[in-house]
């Protein structure tokens, strides 16, 4: 998948292991490397596993339209679908199968 980022910190952040390991320490950000390889190479949202360890889910309330993989405990990096337009099902939801493009707006404890 393509992957943007919603602010230029968060893409120098992601985009560099110094600034990973710097933040996070070193066993969080190579979780966290992983989790993003993972993602950037899965053709479309569907192929991003649901099970564990990344378990992409939706994300509801107040943060409906977006989904997050989980990196350890609580700590999740959180991505919405950057495909224009948004690719729906005829019911209504988002058509994960179509999503080829995401853009992650946060890495932390949303909870």
């Amino acid at each position: 998948m393509e992957i943007t980022f919603g602010t230029s910190r968060l893409a120098k952040l992601l985009n560099s292991e110094e600034e990973l390991t710097k933040k996070y320490g070193n066993n969080m950000g190579r979780k966290i490397r992983r989790r993003m390889k993972v993602m950037e190479k899965a053709p479309t949202l569907n192929d991003v596993p649901h099970t564990p360890p990344e378990r992409r889910h939706g994300l509801g309330g107040d943060r409906a339209g977006q989904f997050s993989v989980t990196i350890e405990g609580k700590e999740r990096i959180v991505f919405v679908p950057a495909n224009e337009p948004l690719p729906e099902h005829e019911r209504g939801g988002v058509d994960i199968t179509r999503v080829t493009k995401i853009e992650i707006i946060e890495v932390g404890d949303y909870h």
